[in-house]
């Protein structure tokens, strides 16, 4: 990204984890707008999981799953940092 530092006006992310490195663009971009795209990806999603018929509407709290693609298991820690919980 740095190749683009005061080159343009604004970004917009479009995916949930953008989130976590919002600050991080900013500082390397420079004066920027930043526009998140995650929480209509978030809000997409709830729509496909409700026309599944998987969203519930518990008041009970549910489980959080990691998996990753990667055969290095201290990525599931980092998720675990990124989230700010304590998860098993």
């Amino acid at each position: 990204m740095a190749d683009y530092k005061n080159k343009c006006d604004a970004v917009v992310t479009g995916c949930t984890h953008y989130i976590f490195a919002s600050e991080a663009i900013i500082r390397v971009l420079g004066d920027v707008k930043l526009f998140d795209g995650g929480f209509g990806t978030a809000r997409y999603m709830k729509q496909i999981l409700d026309d599944k018929g998987v969203l519930t509407a518990s008041k009970e709290p549910g489980n959080i799953e990691f998996i990753c693609s990667s055969d290095d298991k201290s990525h599931i820690e980092i998720f675990k940092t990124l989230l700010g919980k304590k998860v098993p």
